[in-house]
């Protein structure tokens, strides 16, 4: 996975969006520096940005839930809280699915 949060122009393979684990996310952010840390949450938001476009609202909900663990979690720039809320409740709005309901419910709660 880590070829293609770290590339500028490869979009993750359809097949492989909702394989990437948050684990997988937290070993990437903890072995790279700060350019690279950023430089995969904009990875993140281009894809997620692509899959929307194209109207794969399955893998769309996804990154936008993986946006919203990098930023709560991780990633922790000014005004992530915002970053992780907005991210947090479009997963809930595109795909009603018990993980993302209750990841927002944890957003909620505040980092």
């Amino acid at each position: 996975m880590k070829k293609y949060l770290l590339s500028e122009t490869s979009i993750i393979p359809r097949e492989l969006v909702t394989n990437i684990t948050v684990e997988e996310l937290s070993d990437l952010y903890d072995e790279e520096d700060f350019s690279t840390d950023a430089n995969i949450s904009f990875a993140l938001f281009h894809n997620y940005y692509w899959y929307k476009e194209q109207k794969l609202i399955v893998e769309a909900a996804y990154l936008s839930y993986l946006i919203s663990y990098y930023f709560f979690i991780l990633f922790t720039t000014p005004f992530c809280y915002e970053i992780a809320l907005k991210h947090a409740k479009e997963a809930c709005e595109m795909v009603n699915k018990k993980e993302y309901k209750e990841w927002l419910d944890y957003v909620y709660e505040g980092n």
